[in-house]
């Protein structure tokens, strides 16, 4: 092990094909929390929330059900 993490998970094929993208009536929150930015989702309708870490949010957002996880 080299210490570095990867990012793709061994089992991304699992998930590479699906087109998927954020519901319409999603809530983006961006926050400071202890010296770090992040982006905070909430699903209104269930009072669900979901933090994101910058890069992490720009690749939720750049998805479309136009292409596939894989796509984007």
């Amino acid at each position: 092990m080299t210490g570095i993490a990867s990012t793709f998970s061994d089992s991304w094929h699992r998930i590479k094909n699906v087109r998927a993208c954020l519901k319409s009536t999603t809530k983006v929150h961006k926050q400071r929390f202890r010296g770090n930015w992040w982006y905070v989702l909430e699903d209104p309708f269930n009072n669900r929330f979901f933090r994101l870490k910058p890069e992490t949010y720009r690749f939720v957002v750049s998805l479309s059900h136009n292409e596939t996880i894989d796509e984007a």
